[in-house]
């Protein structure tokens, strides 16, 4: 996937579609057995956790022979690589979904990405993964490459949006505060959401961070 930062500019004229496909870049080329593969990898990840992952668990949950789990991706690194893309590239094709038929309404789409990304952070199957991924990148360069390229796009997409909607804001401007809003929203799945204890204190809680996180993005000071 490259990295389209450069020239995705707000000023240009450049539609979001165009930019979130600029954004993204090109994808991997997976077979329908590979993608039957990764699929049950990263349901496994997401039901019984990184302690119980391997490529004969993988097999099992596919349906398929070990060995032809082992002859796409030869190795368990390859496989959690392999993995890893296949779960960005589904996060970014429902974020489209999301998001189309928004881009003429800023404030509209911005809501929109804000809603998409409090569900993330709330549901168990993104946190299983997530938490995951962040654990093997300590430990594979791959991986951890491949995070952060995510991350980075993750950013740029999110401050695509806040120049929509503050054009007053330089790029490098958008980009620091789209990674201050994008902590506090990721950070809530830590206190409330699926899976986590009832706090009747904490009602009600991920829309008060959505309204102030839309609330900075328009307002923040210069």
């Amino acid at each position: 996937m490259q990295n389209a930062n450069s020239h995705i500019t707000i000023d240009g004229g450049v539609s979001l579609q165009e930019a979130i496909s600029g954004i993204r870049g090109p994808r991997p080329a997976h077979t329908a057995t590979a993608c039957e593969i990764l699929d049950a990898a990263v349901a496994l990840v997401e039901e019984v956790g990184a302690e119980n992952f391997s490529a004969h668990k993988v097999a099992e949950r596919s349906g398929l022979k070990l060995a032809s789990v082992q002859y796409y991706f030869p190795t368990r690194a390859a496989l959690v690589r392999a993995m890893n893309e296949y779960w960005i590239d589904d996060y970014h094709d429902r974020l489209i979904t999301k998001l189309t038929g928004q881009s003429a309404d800023p404030a509209a789409a911005m809501r929109d990405y804000l809603d998409f990304l409090m569900v993330e952070s709330l549901a168990l199957r993104g946190r299983a993964f997530w938490n995951y991924v962040w654990s093997l990148a300590d430990l594979d360069a791959d991986v951890s490459a491949a995070l952060t390229q995510f991350m980075t796009l993750y950013r740029s997409l999110f401050a695509l949006l806040i120049r929509r909607v503050n054009s007053a804001l330089s790029e490098r401007e958008a980009l620091r505060l789209a990674a201050a809003l994008s902590s506090m929203i990721d950070g809530i799945g830590s206190v409330v959401g699926e899976g986590r204890p009832t706090d009747a204190d904490l009602a009600g809680i991920e829309d008060m961070v959505k309204s102030l996180a839309f609330r900075i993005a328009v307002e923040v000071p210069r």
